[in-house]
């Protein structure tokens, strides 16, 4: 009864700011909704010269392009959708010579009502692909069975050496649409033996001022525990002016425990037991009708470990095939905070009529820090010179530009051509921590730092490319 006293209290809540600030009719909808345990959202749309008025979902409306809105109008919606993944150049889907899917905004709000986790949403969408994991891990969601580079708005998220966790880097409420192309590509640099995903974020709008608002709650179904309640919000603004528009969206939201279909609780697996905080800031400005600057900053942080639950390795000492089973082990106090923390910083500058082509330059900067959760291997019988208390962490950081010209001869030629620049330190490492501490304190104390592979440092690509169209 406290959980669901909770849970009516906090859907109260929300449907008073609703309808204090918003729309009476809308918080009296949910007053009346009997899903009061199932994730409940809702966006509110406000332009600035109609204060008073108010009305769900309209951006996403606006936003969506009217040949998706019936069924008769997709096949056209179809051959005029654009991506900009396969060629760099926006081009047909059509005319692409590659396998291409394109994940639109809709879609992926579809699959949040599910799981907030984004290698399980592409994983439910994307043909191909391996299917969900349910771990914020890409180690067994290939592409095609081969590893796929990811971008956030062509920006590489894929270290030298990590830890499979490229996806878990932005939050999926700032994604636009997903663009995948797949088999072996080099257009981006390494890393695409599978194929590429290109995550686009929101852009600005053609709306003097758009105010977005979400909150969500979900439960457990098989268990209606305290610790299975989770809850989202998000607040985002976007406006535009003659020549400049902007964006920007700030989410958090907290996935508690999860449960089997007995009632059992499932052990910390990096998607429960978490909390997510992501932001993005969009700018763009057009100098003229042929020159355009655009910058975007996002940020993700993720934590990994908001539980004092772990797997009992008692388990593994049991014959036959064994349910995992979690632990209490109370609460553990980390040194190192098990979290992951990314920033993307994008510059892009397009000029539409420069020496009889386009010219297209983009400068970036990705910052990934990782520290995973502990790992206890005593009594497994490893060998004496491995850690048996440890933790796993990643130090990643790369820069570079783009500079490519696409310059049109005639009508059925083309030449797109260019360089691309990387530059790129990465260090993978071993925490080794103190045992009699943690046995008797539960404190997890650093003792030493290990390479856990050798540091790495630099890469420099050129690239050019011949386009004959008809």
């Amino acid at each position: 009864m406290a959980i669901l006293s909770r849970l009516v209290s906090y859907n109260l809540l929300a449907s008073l700011i609703l309808a204090v600030f918003i729309q009476p009719s809308l918080a009296n909808s949910l007053l009346t909704r009997g899903d009061n345990l199932e994730t409940y959202s809702e966006d509110v749309t406000v332009a600035d010269h109609l204060p008073m008025l108010a009305q769900i979902s309209t951006e996403e409306v606006q936003e969506i392009d009217a040949a998706e809105e019936s069924e008769s109008d997709e096949t056209e919606e179809d051959t005029l959708r654009i991506v900009v993944t396969a060629t760099r150049t926006e081009e047909s889907v059509l005319d692409v010579p590659r396998s291409v899917t394109v994940i639109n905004r809709e879609q992926i709000q579809q699959q949040r009502q599910l799981t907030n986790n984004l290698p399980d949403i592409l994983g439910n969408l994307v043909p191909g692909l391996g299917p969900p994991t349910f771990q914020n891990s890409t180690r067994n969601l290939s592409l095609r069975g081969r590893t796929a580079l990811i971008l956030i708005d062509g920006v590489p998220q894929n270290p030298n050496s990590g830890f499979n966790t490229e996806l878990n880097t932005i939050d999926p409420d700032v994604i636009e649409r997903i663009e995948i192309v797949r088999g072996p590509s080099a257009i981006y640099g390494d890393g695409a033996t599978g194929g590429i995903i290109n995550i686009i974020t929101r852009a600005g709008t053609d709306e003097p001022i758009v105010y977005n608002l979400g909150v969500s709650t979900s439960v457990g179904p098989t268990s209606v525990e305290e610790d299975s309640f989770g809850f989202g919000a998000r607040i985002g603004a976007a406006g535009s002016d003659e020549r400049t528009n902007l964006r920007a969206i700030l989410s958090y939201d907290v996935t508690n425990a999860r449960f089997d279909a007995n009632g059992d609780r499932v052990p910390p697996n990096r998607v429960a037991d978490t909390d997510r905080l992501g932001f993005l800031a969009k700018l763009g400005h057009e100098f003229t009708d042929q020159q355009r600057l655009g910058l975007t900053y996002s940020f993700y942080k993720e934590n990994l470990d908001n539980t004092s639950f772990i797997s009992d390795s008692s388990i593994l000492d049991i014959p036959g095939l064994q349910t995992a089973q979690a632990i209490d082990i109370g609460e553990i106090g980390y040194e190192e905070d098990p979290e992951q923390i990314n920033h993307v910083f994008n510059l892009t500058y397009t000029h539409n009529k420069l020496l009889s082509s386009q010219l297209d330059v983009q400068l970036y900067y990705r910052d990934t820090e990782l520290a995973q959760r502990f790992s206890d291997i005593r009594g497994r019988g490893r060998p004496d010179f491995q850690p048996q208390l440890f933790q796993t962490a990643l130090d990643s950081s790369e820069w570079g530009g783009r500079a490519q010209f696409d310059t049109e001869f005639s009508d059925n030629f083309s030449l797109l051509w260019g360089a691309d620049y990387g530059q790129e330190e990465n260090e993978r490492l071993v925490l080794v921590l103190d045992i009699p501490t943690f046995d008797a304190t539960n404190e997890l104390n650093v003792a030493e730092e290990a390479a856990q592979t050798p540091k790495y440092d630099g890469s420099i690509a050129v690239s050019g490319r011949l386009i004959n169209s008809s």
